[in-house]
């Protein structure tokens, strides 16, 4: 519980989110820890869950809408804990509400380009913007459970699972390209 308790003080501090949310919020803290509990504090699971609560937390704090994408992955995740089918959806459902109705363009750019991710071969290379000039990787693995790549620096040859949510963000932001050539082993 503490851990939980750490994490939402420093991610959505008391008074951040309305009045009128308490509930959702009391509910969430309660899966929250269920998902800590089973998977550990380093786990993939947890670290996604921090993740997504500061993608909630920045868009209410801005009034944005919030990617349909991560109405799923709460679902999924709170169906994992042992919420039932009806109880995930509509928990996940206020939650992502708290942010404002509809679907950005962005939105929808950032499912179209992980849909293109996940089709991508290993070895493909991928170009992301950095400090006015360009960190070519290339892509090493996938897991699409988890939501991760492994990316390998071309210059360096160093590997990290990233986000792929974070990668098709980049590539709908125009902040990755895709780069000529892509396709098949190196």
């Amino acid at each position: 519980m503490r851990i939980v308790n750490a994490t939402l003080d420093e991610l959505a501090p008391p008074g951040t989110l309305p009045a009128s949310r308490l509930t959702e919020r009391a509910e969430a803290v309660a899966a929250m820890v269920q998902l800590v509990s089973r998977f550990g504090p380093r786990s993939p699971e947890w670290l996604r869950c921090r993740m997504v609560v500061a993608e909630v937390v920045d868009a209410i704090r801005a009034g944005n809408a919030i990617d349909p994408a991560i109405r799923e992955w709460i679902a999924g995740s709170l169906a994992m804990v042992g919420y039932s089918g009806v109880d995930a959806e509509r928990l996940s459902t206020a939650l992502v509400d708290m942010g404002g109705a509809g679907v950005t363009a962005g939105a929808r750019d950032a499912r179209r380009w992980q849909a293109r991710l996940d089709a991508l071969p290993q070895g493909a290379l991928i170009g992301f913007s950095r400090d006015g000039g360009i960190v070519r990787a290339r892509l090493r693995d996938h897991r699409r459970d988890t939501h991760h790549v492994l990316l390998a620096s071309e210059d360096s040859g160093q590997e990290a699972w990233i986000d792929s949510d974070t990668v098709s963000r980049l590539l709908a932001n125009g902040q990755a390209w895709l780069l000529t050539g892509t396709g098949g082993q190196r």
